[in-house]
């Protein structure tokens, strides 16, 4: 009998113990959470002040970033635009000394092309202001129209 109740008392000592051990265990949490909410407050708030700080650095920079790139894109936007119009020039300046050099040449060029133009407007009486064209017969051109080069001779 004695047994029992020692057993049974040693058994509510144990219930009592770990209750107070649950009970100590909550309290030293809620203890924790007060006195660390202040911290933890301020670590958000550190936190929150240096993601915008970073958020405007970044802003800041990208912006420089686009004021000096600007200047630099229109810079050689400039000189492009420079460059072509230099290679224009020697294009045509080129151009007109080879005319130049071989002046007989290109005035036969000239010519050729003007009687390729007019013998293809031939060859369609219908576009012609007059119903029919005497040096044509059966759409046919005369032959000074078909060879351009013998005007060279």
């Amino acid at each position: 009998m004695m047994n029992r109740k020692l057993s049974m008392a040693w058994e509510r000592w144990q219930q009592w113990y770990a209750e107070l051990k649950d009970q100590q265990f909550r309290l030293a949490g809620a203890l924790r959470r007060m006195m660390n909410r202040q911290l933890s407050m301020a670590w958000e708030s550190w936190q929150e002040w240096y993601a915008d700080l970073m958020e405007q650095q970044h802003k800041l920079a990208g912006a420089l970033r686009r004021m000096l790139n600007r200047q630099l894109s229109m810079a050689w936007e400039q000189w492009q635009e420079w460059y072509a119009q230099l290679k224009d020039q020697q294009h045509k300046l080129a151009g007109a000394l080879r005319r130049m050099m071989n002046r007989q040449l290109s005035m036969a060029w000239e010519r050729w092309q003007v009687l390729l133009h007019f013998s293809r407007f031939l060859r369609f009486p219908s576009f012609l202001p007059f119903p029919s064209f005497p040096l044509l017969s059966h759409g046919q051109l005369p032959a000074w129209l078909e060879s351009p080069l013998l005007w060279l001779e």
